[in-house]
């Protein structure tokens, strides 16, 4: 069902799978997301509770919602799959925007004159 209703949106699943986290990929990882708090947890249990780069993906919700998790919507109806690719995608919308920002920002001061102190005699 996941195939079908990513291909209604234009994308192509057929090549994507899960796998575990390997633990080279997470000490290099700026940033791993999650959709519940079990994968948070395991997260930080598997690679130390300091791995402080953890987002729920469902924080970044713009909408109301009723929990922090994304559901997993396997074995539901195809709705239940509608809903959470519309909520993956508003989220993955404002952690792009985020990021952008965040990227804006480094830029501007990276790019930024530096200002020398101004030292009185």
């Amino acid at each position: 069902m996941a195939l079908e209703v990513a291909a209604t949106h234009g994308l192509d699943l057929s090549n994507h799978g899960s796998r575990p986290i390997a633990l080279p990929a997470a000490s290099v990882s700026d940033l791993i997301i999650v959709m519940d708090r079990p994968q948070a947890s395991a997260v930080r249990r598997i690679f130390g509770p300091a791995h402080r780069h953890v987002l729920m993906l469902g924080d970044l919700d713009p909408e109301p919602i009723d929990t922090r998790e994304i559901q997993d919507p396997f074995d539901q109806p195809k709705d239940a799959y509608e809903r959470c690719y519309a909520r993956i995608n508003r989220c993955v919308h404002q952690l792009v925007d985020a990021l952008a920002d965040s990227v804006g920002r480094t830029s501007s001061r990276a790019a930024a004159p530096q200002r020398r102190p101004v030292t009185t005699t």
